[in-house]
């Protein structure tokens, strides 16, 4: 788990979980500055070989 402060749109503290094999977040949850539950997200079923075409990444 990884812990660090952000001042933006009421977040105030974030709580990262990341996966131990690839480093990537599976879990993320923000909290106020009264310590409240602001935001939550939860990935499941990562799949980090997958390519993607770079036609995705133009605008």
């Amino acid at each position: 788990m990884v812990w660090f402060v952000e001042n933006s749109d009421g977040v105030n503290r974030y709580l990262l979980w990341l996966d131990t094999g690839h480093l990537l977040p599976i879990r993320a949850e923000g909290y106020d500055a009264k310590g409240a539950l602001v935001e939550g997200v939860h990935m499941d079923e990562l799949n980090p070989g997958v390519l993607l075409s770079n036609s995705l990444f133009s605008p």
